[in-house]
């Protein structure tokens, strides 16, 4: 089941600035489940502490010991169809943040997942939706 989001087709009509790859990590499967239940009722959450950061990414979280001050961790929703494709995240004007699952052929089964991401400011709304690339 996808998370609600009854306006995912409108992330397209804004101008946005895509984050980098770098800023973007996805949850270690052992933690995915508490991650979703965080997530049932936010569509993200701010990450406050280092111990939380570690506690989502594992071994990775060691790659934002050098993170700029000027960017806070979230903890944002996400969903995938299969494992032939990656996230993009994005920001636009006024806040509002997209996650985009884009992969190789047809959408078929979709799951929930939760990605740690680095955004410079707080997100409005977040869309979530699945891209096929045909």
């Amino acid at each position: 089941m996808v998370w609600p989001d009854e306006t995912q087709e409108n992330y397209r009509e804004k101008d946005w600035i895509e984050r980098d790859d770098n800023r973007i990590f996805e949850v270690v499967k052992s933690r995915a489940d508490r991650a979703l239940a965080l997530l049932e009722e936010n569509s993200y959450i701010v990450i406050e502490d280092s111990h939380t950061l570690e506690y989502f990414l594992g071994s990775s979280a060691s790659h934002l010991e050098s993170m700029p001050e000027s960017y806070q961790p979230y903890l944002l929703r996400a969903v995938y169809s299969n494992s032939n494709g990656g996230y993009r995240v994005g920001i636009s004007n006024d806040n509002s943040s997209f996650v985009v699952y884009e992969q190789l052929g047809a959408i078929t089964n979709v799951h929930r997942s939760a990605l740690v991401v680095l955004l410079e400011s707080e997100p409005k709304v977040i869309y979530v939706t699945i891209h096929s690339i045909m």
